[in-house]
């Protein structure tokens, strides 16, 4: 299967096609030096999903990129805590594409990282919404105030264009 194909698949797929599972998944792995000895030790994915009509296709997410993010459209929420992470689409174990994603009010939501307008704005383009969507469902399970990713970017004032 191409890529073009998987992504075409997901991004067109809803919650109820995919299967979450609770397992950690390595990322990657961070090295180096502390306290003089050497270390290695993985970023971990905490969550994923396995697309029911393939299961050679997961989706992994929760490997922190940015544990203390701050950028001022997330500070419109309740709790201002977020972080930034990673989610990645596997394919028979490989990972074949990443997005950045942002945890935010304090671990409730998990909203794909807009981009930044030269006015001070954020937005999300209208064909990221769909696969956007899917994530914040498949992350907040409908818990908190918003229910759907629209109403949470309502929230901070970002714009789909």
């Amino acid at each position: 299967m191409e890529l073009e194909q998987i992504l075409q698949l997901i991004f067109a797929s809803e919650l109820g096609g995919w299967h979450i599972l609770d397992e950690n998944i390595v990322r990657t792995w961070e090295s180096g030096h502390q306290d003089g000895y050497p270390f290695s030790r993985p970023i971990m994915h905490n969550n994923s999903a396995v697309y029911r009509q393939d299961i050679d296709i997961k989706l992994a997410w929760g490997a922190v990129e940015t544990e203390e993010f701050n950028e001022p459209w997330h500070q419109a929420f309740p709790d201002h805590a977020a972080s930034s992470v990673w989610v990645d689409l596997l394919y028979r174990g490989s990972r074949v594409s990443s997005w950045m994603f942002v945890i935010v009010d304090g671990g409730r939501y998990l909203v794909r990282l807009p981009t930044p307008n030269a006015d001070g704005t954020y937005s999300i383009r209208q064909n990221e919404l769909g696969f956007s969507e899917l994530i914040f469902q498949l992350y907040s399970h409908g818990q908190g105030p918003y229910h759907t990713l629209l109403e949470a970017f309502q929230a901070c004032a970002i714009t789909v264009i």
